[in-house]
Protein backbone atom coordinates (compact mmCIF):
# COMPACT_ATOMS: atom_id res chain seq x y z
CA UNK A 1 0.00 0.00 0.00
CA UNK A 2 1.51 3.22 -0.62
CA UNK A 3 1.84 6.11 1.44
CA UNK A 4 -0.99 8.12 0.72
CA UNK A 5 -3.82 5.22 1.62
CA UNK A 6 -1.47 4.14 4.42
CA UNK A 7 -2.18 7.25 6.36
CA UNK A 8 -5.78 7.45 4.97
CA UNK A 9 -6.56 3.82 6.22
CA UNK A 10 -4.17 4.18 9.73
CA UNK A 11 -4.93 1.03 11.71
CA UNK A 12 -4.95 3.86 14.95
CA UNK A 13 -8.51 4.77 13.87
CA UNK A 14 -10.11 1.25 13.48
CA UNK A 15 -8.23 0.39 16.68
CA UNK A 16 -10.16 3.53 18.46
CA UNK A 17 -13.21 2.07 16.74
CA UNK A 18 -12.94 -1.23 18.04
CA UNK A 19 -12.37 -0.13 21.93
CA UNK A 20 -14.05 3.21 22.85
CA UNK A 21 -13.00 3.12 26.00
CA UNK A 22 -8.90 2.42 24.61
CA UNK A 23 -6.30 4.62 26.13
CA UNK A 24 -4.72 4.69 22.67
CA UNK A 25 -3.04 8.32 22.30
CA UNK A 26 -5.40 8.51 18.78
CA UNK A 27 -8.86 7.99 20.76
CA UNK A 28 -9.88 11.95 21.89
CA UNK A 29 -9.20 12.58 18.43
CA UNK A 30 -10.91 9.85 16.84
CA UNK A 31 -13.47 10.30 19.10
CA UNK A 32 -14.11 14.41 18.48
CA UNK A 33 -15.71 13.75 14.80
CA UNK A 34 -18.31 11.45 16.79
CA UNK A 35 -19.20 9.38 13.81
CA UNK A 36 -21.86 6.84 14.22
CA UNK A 37 -19.79 3.93 12.64
CA UNK A 38 -15.98 3.82 11.49
CA UNK A 39 -17.69 3.48 7.50
CA UNK A 40 -18.72 7.19 7.73
CA UNK A 41 -15.75 8.63 9.59
CA UNK A 42 -13.89 10.95 7.73
CA UNK A 43 -10.30 9.53 6.63
CA UNK A 44 -6.97 11.18 7.93
CA UNK A 45 -6.12 13.57 5.83
CA UNK A 46 -2.54 12.51 4.13
CA UNK A 47 -2.07 15.64 2.00
CA UNK A 48 -3.33 17.74 -0.53
CA UNK A 49 -1.89 18.07 -4.11
CA UNK A 50 0.99 16.61 -6.28
CA UNK A 51 3.03 16.38 -3.48
CA UNK A 52 6.17 14.32 -5.21
CA UNK A 53 6.50 17.50 -7.85
CA UNK A 54 5.27 20.52 -5.74
CA UNK A 55 8.27 22.80 -5.57
CA UNK A 56 6.39 24.14 -1.71
CA UNK A 57 5.04 22.31 0.78
CA UNK A 58 3.09 23.75 3.81
CA UNK A 59 3.42 21.54 7.08
CA UNK A 60 0.39 22.75 9.51
CA UNK A 61 -0.85 21.03 13.25
CA UNK A 62 -4.34 19.23 12.02
CA UNK A 63 -6.64 19.41 9.09
CA UNK A 64 -10.11 20.99 10.38
CA UNK A 65 -13.47 18.73 10.65
CA UNK A 66 -16.32 19.86 8.73
CA UNK A 67 -19.34 17.46 8.91
CA UNK A 68 -21.13 19.07 5.84
CA UNK A 69 -17.78 18.82 3.46
CA UNK A 70 -17.56 16.37 0.58
CA UNK A 71 -14.81 14.29 1.94
CA UNK A 72 -13.24 11.08 2.02
CA UNK A 73 -14.98 8.60 4.20
CA UNK A 74 -13.88 4.95 5.64
CA UNK A 75 -16.22 3.56 3.01
CA UNK A 76 -15.07 5.33 -0.07
CA UNK A 77 -12.61 3.06 -2.04
CA UNK A 78 -9.51 3.61 -2.35
CA UNK A 79 -8.60 5.08 -6.24
CA UNK A 80 -11.78 7.57 -5.06
CA UNK A 81 -9.47 8.34 -1.86
CA UNK A 82 -6.60 8.67 -3.85
CA UNK A 83 -8.24 10.81 -6.51
CA UNK A 84 -9.31 13.12 -4.08
CA UNK A 85 -6.23 14.10 -2.24
CA UNK A 86 -3.93 14.00 -5.49
CA UNK A 87 -6.32 16.20 -7.75
CA UNK A 88 -8.48 17.78 -4.58
CA UNK A 89 -7.63 21.06 -6.02
CA UNK A 90 -8.29 20.20 -9.34
CA UNK A 91 -7.53 17.46 -12.17
CA UNK A 92 -9.52 14.93 -10.83
CA UNK A 93 -12.83 13.23 -11.15
CA UNK A 94 -14.58 16.49 -9.46
CA UNK A 95 -13.58 19.64 -8.52
CA UNK A 96 -13.57 19.19 -5.42
CA UNK A 97 -11.96 22.66 -4.40
CA UNK A 98 -12.81 25.68 -6.20
CA UNK A 99 -9.94 28.35 -6.83
CA UNK A 100 -7.83 26.91 -3.92
CA UNK A 101 -10.43 28.37 -1.32
CA UNK A 102 -13.41 27.13 -1.62
CA UNK A 103 -14.32 23.33 -0.48
CA UNK A 104 -17.20 20.91 -2.55
CA UNK A 105 -20.46 20.40 -0.57
CA UNK A 106 -22.49 17.67 -0.97
CA UNK A 107 -25.52 19.82 -2.54
CA UNK A 108 -22.89 20.15 -5.45
CA UNK A 109 -22.14 24.10 -4.12
CA UNK A 110 -19.06 25.56 -2.91
CA UNK A 111 -18.64 26.65 0.41
CA UNK A 112 -16.99 30.19 1.04
CA UNK A 113 -13.51 30.78 1.00
CA UNK A 114 -11.67 29.31 4.18
CA UNK A 115 -9.14 31.69 5.80
CA UNK A 116 -6.54 28.80 5.77
CA UNK A 117 -6.37 27.94 2.54
CA UNK A 118 -6.54 31.82 1.14
CA UNK A 119 -4.10 32.84 3.68
CA UNK A 120 -1.48 29.70 2.20
CA UNK A 121 -2.09 30.33 -1.62
CA UNK A 122 -1.10 34.07 -0.70
CA UNK A 123 2.34 33.07 0.90
CA UNK A 124 2.70 30.99 -2.58
CA UNK A 125 2.24 34.12 -4.37
CA UNK A 126 4.53 36.17 -2.14
CA UNK A 127 7.29 33.53 -2.58
CA UNK A 128 6.78 32.60 -6.61
CA UNK A 129 5.96 36.64 -7.18
CA UNK A 130 3.06 35.12 -10.08
CA UNK A 131 0.00 33.99 -9.48
CA UNK A 132 -0.14 30.00 -8.44
CA UNK A 133 -1.73 27.25 -8.91
CA UNK A 134 -2.91 24.97 -5.78
CA UNK A 135 -1.56 21.34 -5.81
CA UNK A 136 0.70 22.16 -8.87
CA UNK A 137 2.81 24.92 -6.93
CA UNK A 138 2.49 24.07 -3.25
CA UNK A 139 1.27 21.11 -1.69
CA UNK A 140 -0.32 20.92 1.92
CA UNK A 141 0.06 18.47 4.80
CA UNK A 142 -0.05 18.10 8.73
CA UNK A 143 2.16 16.68 11.36
CA UNK A 144 -1.36 15.01 12.44
CA UNK A 145 -3.09 13.74 9.74
CA UNK A 146 -6.80 12.92 11.45
CA UNK A 147 -9.77 15.54 11.47
CA UNK A 148 -11.18 17.45 14.39
CA UNK A 149 -12.24 21.31 15.42
CA UNK A 150 -9.83 23.40 16.72
CA UNK A 151 -7.21 21.11 17.36
CA UNK A 152 -9.06 18.69 19.81
CA UNK A 153 -6.71 15.65 20.26
CA UNK A 154 -3.87 16.67 18.53
CA UNK A 155 -1.24 16.99 21.77
CA UNK A 156 -2.43 13.64 22.73
CA UNK A 157 -2.17 12.07 19.11
CA UNK A 158 1.10 14.15 18.04
CA UNK A 159 3.84 12.12 19.27
CA UNK A 160 2.48 8.47 17.80
CA UNK A 161 1.21 10.07 13.89
CA UNK A 162 4.23 12.33 13.99
CA UNK A 163 6.52 9.26 14.57
CA UNK A 164 4.72 7.13 11.64
CA UNK A 165 4.22 9.32 8.98
CA UNK A 166 6.14 13.25 8.96
CA UNK A 167 9.42 12.01 7.54
CA UNK A 168 8.35 9.65 5.01
CA UNK A 169 5.94 11.90 3.89
CA UNK A 170 8.45 14.88 3.81
CA UNK A 171 10.86 12.52 2.16
CA UNK A 172 8.37 11.79 -0.72
CA UNK A 173 7.85 15.53 -1.47
CA UNK A 174 9.45 17.33 -4.53
CA UNK A 175 9.34 20.57 -2.65
CA UNK A 176 13.00 22.55 -1.95
CA UNK A 177 11.17 24.54 0.22
CA UNK A 178 8.81 23.34 3.75
CA UNK A 179 6.94 26.01 4.94
CA UNK A 180 5.97 25.45 9.19
CA UNK A 181 2.65 27.28 9.94
CA UNK A 182 2.00 27.46 13.77
CA UNK A 183 3.58 26.08 16.92
CA UNK A 184 2.24 22.94 17.13
CA UNK A 185 3.70 21.69 13.60
CA UNK A 186 7.36 24.13 14.56
CA UNK A 187 8.13 22.63 17.98
CA UNK A 188 7.76 19.03 16.31
CA UNK A 189 9.57 19.58 12.88
CA UNK A 190 12.50 21.45 14.31
CA UNK A 191 13.14 18.41 16.74
CA UNK A 192 12.70 15.82 14.22
CA UNK A 193 15.16 18.19 12.27
CA UNK A 194 17.51 19.18 14.54
CA UNK A 195 16.47 22.97 14.08
CA UNK A 196 17.39 25.32 16.99
CA UNK A 197 14.03 26.75 18.44
CA UNK A 198 15.20 30.06 17.83
CA UNK A 199 15.81 29.34 14.09
CA UNK A 200 13.37 30.96 11.21
CA UNK A 201 15.19 29.84 7.88
CA UNK A 202 17.01 26.65 8.26
CA UNK A 203 19.99 25.91 6.41
CA UNK A 204 19.63 23.34 3.59
CA UNK A 205 19.29 19.70 5.03
CA UNK A 206 19.65 16.53 2.70
CA UNK A 207 16.26 14.81 3.05
CA UNK A 208 15.38 12.31 0.25
CA UNK A 209 18.31 12.29 -1.70
CA UNK A 210 17.02 16.44 -1.75
CA UNK A 211 18.42 19.77 -0.24
CA UNK A 212 15.66 21.13 1.46
CA UNK A 213 14.84 24.80 3.83
CA UNK A 214 12.73 24.86 6.24
CA UNK A 215 10.31 28.05 7.01
CA UNK A 216 8.44 29.27 9.74
CA UNK A 217 5.88 31.52 10.14
CA UNK A 218 2.46 31.65 13.19
CA UNK A 219 -0.69 29.89 11.58
CA UNK A 220 -2.83 32.02 9.65
CA UNK A 221 -5.70 32.06 12.61
CA UNK A 222 -3.12 33.79 14.69
CA UNK A 223 -3.92 37.12 15.88
CA UNK A 224 -0.53 38.40 14.48
CA UNK A 225 1.01 39.33 11.32
CA UNK A 226 2.01 36.14 9.43
CA UNK A 227 3.07 37.34 6.02
CA UNK A 228 6.33 36.47 4.36
CA UNK A 229 7.48 39.93 4.52
CA UNK A 230 6.23 40.17 8.43
CA UNK A 231 9.13 37.55 8.82
CA UNK A 232 11.84 37.99 6.53
CA UNK A 233 13.82 40.54 4.98
CA UNK A 234 14.31 40.89 1.54
CA UNK A 235 17.90 39.11 1.21
CA UNK A 236 16.23 36.39 3.18
CA UNK A 237 13.20 36.12 0.42
CA UNK A 238 15.73 36.45 -2.13
CA UNK A 239 17.56 33.75 -0.66
CA UNK A 240 14.68 31.43 -0.41
CA UNK A 241 13.55 31.85 -3.96
CA UNK A 242 17.12 31.51 -5.35
CA UNK A 243 16.71 27.97 -3.72
CA UNK A 244 13.42 27.42 -5.02
CA UNK A 245 14.96 27.84 -8.28
CA UNK A 246 17.84 25.56 -7.90
CA UNK A 247 15.81 22.69 -6.44
CA UNK A 248 13.59 22.64 -9.37
CA UNK A 249 16.46 22.21 -11.80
Amino acid sequence: MNLLLEIARCPNVSTCFRDPQTTHPCSNIVASQQAASLDVYHVPEPWNGLIEQAPLLFVSSNPSFNKKEEFPLQSWDDSSITDYFTHRFGGGRKLWVKKGTKGLLPDGTYAKPTLFWRAVKQRAKELLERPVKPGVDYALTEVVHCKSRRQKGVDEALNECSQRYLKRTIEISGAGVIVVLGRVARVVTKGFYDIPQETHLSIPIEIGSKNRIFLFLPHPSAPTHNTFFDHYSIEELNQIRSHLLQSSL
